[in-house]
């Protein structure tokens, strides 16, 4: 997979560049936050992802850029109101899982850093709102990672919905809390008729969850998913999410 921190390549490339014939292979995006941050612009998107910054935060939430333990990083924060959200989305049509060869792989390096009062979600969704995305119970079409303080989670849950009934799986993956960052991955194949999730540590390599090849409960082939990464306070507190960098790739 192409590191999602590469620049994205200029017209005043004379030849075409193995990334160039990556991008003309796979339709691709990415977003990550720049060397230079807390100044501003600190994050840089593009491809599929053009336009993932800061766009689907409730009034009251907030972001902040700095440069931590990891690396650069941009902070969201949710409001202090129970309910509020805070995190990103991608396009309507970014990461259709249909038909002739559009499978989606969306990966990226996240830090969720509060551990009581709160909901995280990853993946891709069926929706175009956060506060939906931030419910326990979800029928839409969905392939995501869920965490919910609410319903009792400890570890990280692998959620799925055909559009009718969620699946949940409890992947055995504590919840980091502010120890360390992930890297979860979803992604699909044979066109929208299997998918996979996974989990890496913060060194992106060390591999914490595999769901394996999943054939049953997915979103129909024809649905068009978003991208989706956020967090939802419950409670009358405001509640942190991180973020390195993320991309999506089309097969």
């Amino acid at each position: 997979m192409q590191d999602p921190r590469v620049v994205h390549p200029s017209s005043r490339e004379a030849a075409p560049t193995p990334f160039i014939e990556l991008l003309r292979a796979r339709a691709h995006g990415w977003a990550f936050v720049q060397d230079n941050a807390p100044a501003l612009p600190a994050i840089t998107a593009g491809g599929l992802l053009e336009g993932w910054v800061d766009n689907n935060m409730s009034a009251g939430a907030s972001v902040t850029y700095a440069i931590g333990v990891y690396g650069p990083q941009v902070n969201a924060f949710t409001g202090a109101t129970s309910g509020n959200v805070a995190g990103w989305r991608g396009r309507g049509t970014t990461s259709r899982n249909t038909t002739p060869v559009l499978n989606p792989e969306f990966s990226a390096m996240i830090w969720p850093q509060s551990v009581t009062d709160v909901r995280y979600f990853f993946g891709l969704y069926d929706f175009d709102g956060l506060i939906s995305a931030g419910a326990d119970a979800i029928t839409a079409a969905h392939l995501a990672f869920q965490f919910s303080t609410p319903r009792g989670d400890t570890n990280w849950q692998l959620s799925r919905s055909n559009g009718t009934t969620q699946i949940l799986v409890d992947t055995v993956v504590p919840f980091p809390g502010s120890a360390d960052p992930y890297r979860p991955i979803v992604e699909y194949g044979g066109n929208g008729t299997t998918a996979r999730a996974r989990i890496y540590g913060p060194d992106g390599t060390t591999l914490l969850y595999d769901s394996g090849t999943l054939t049953t409960g997915l979103p129909p082939i024809t649905t068009g998913l978003r991208t989706m990464l956020g967090c939802r306070t419950t409670a009358v507190a405001s509640k942190q999410l991180s973020f390195m960098h993320a991309e999506i790739a089309m097969a």
